[in-house]
């Protein structure tokens, strides 16, 4: 695999042929990052274990609330509304972690100049390194969905509104993917992201409508939340799967925020890159 790479350069390549290497390198991530996860099966386990010990505490609050007060604060059931916003905050969650976690690892295994010195562009490789975490987190959200439906999920929702959440959670992924490589930027110039992506973490949940509703926030953190992306995309597919709406302009909205992000994230990576190469911190960890 790696002679098929290094033996020419993907800008020098035809377009079908830099498409077919892109997916190829991709697909090289993906099986190494499996087989170090399927090498150690018990964080593996123990990951579908906390999930459901999650739905488990959402239940147990939900019932707690009783269902008239969680109609008039939540239009429904609260168990159903917190478990989507729950399952978006992970998908989140993973993909920030995903990318500065590679770079720390590449780092700290002296992989990560090899790495940038490969025929493709290093946020490319960014890029790829993740595909693993996001495709677990993805296929994590769909299996604590069907679990939640066991425990009383109902979906209301028209072929419409079914096409519109698949593309606001395409849309979702690329514009966390922005903000994961944005976080890998962090990582190459200040080394250590852990506080900055547990202080994201902790702001998203507390305006982005994950648990309760925005309303109750004071006015001026409402104002905030509602500008942030994440609280369109809780929105979108609140609206689509659980209350049988068609929220078409959330959706021209997230696509026009991942136009913006996505090639911002990737300037603000190459110009940490740049940033380290000249300090020749690159490498440090």
């Amino acid at each position: 695999m790696t002679t098929a790479i290094v033996s020419g350069s993907l800008l020098d390549a035809p377009g079908p042929a830099r498409t077919a290497r892109w997916w190829s390198v991709a697909a090289a991530f993906i099986r190494r990052d499996a087989a170090t996860a399927f090498s150690y099966r018990m964080p593996f386990v123990i990951g579908l274990v906390q999930s459901f010990f999650s739905l488990g505490f959402l239940y147990f609050l939900g019932r707690l609330i009783g269902p008239r007060i969680s109609t008039v604060a939540t239009r429904g059931s609260y168990f159903e509304f917190a478990v989507v916003g729950s399952v978006l905050l992970v998908v989140l969650s993973s993909t920030l972690v995903s990318m500065a976690q590679r770079l720390r690892s590449d780092q700290s295994t002296g992989t990560l100049e090899v790495l940038f010195t490969m025929p493709y562009r290093p946020s490319l490789t960014v890029l790829a390194s993740s595909a693993y975490q996001v495709l677990y987190a993805t296929a994590t959200a769909v299996v604590t969905l069907a679990i939640a439906v066991g425990l009383g999920l109902r979906f209301h929702i028209s072929p419409l509104g079914g096409l519109v959440a698949v593309g606001c959670f395409v849309f979702a992924t690329g514009l966390f993917v922005a903000l994961g490589v944005a976080f890998a930027a962090y990582v190459l110039v200040f080394k250590r992201g852990e506080t900055l992506t547990s202080l994201a973490m902790t702001g998203v949940s507390l305006i982005g409508g994950v648990y309760y509703p925005l309303s109750l926030l004071p006015h001026a953190l409402r104002v905030f939340a509602e500008v942030v992306p994440f609280t369109w995309v809780v929105g979108v597919l609140r609206q689509s799967l659980l209350y049988g709406q068609v929220p078409a302009f959330r959706l021209l909205e997230l696509a026009a925020s991942d136009a913006v992000a996505v090639p911002v994230a990737l300037a603000l990576f190459a110009a940490a890159l740049r940033h380290a190469q000249r300090r020749g911190t690159l490498g440090q960890y």
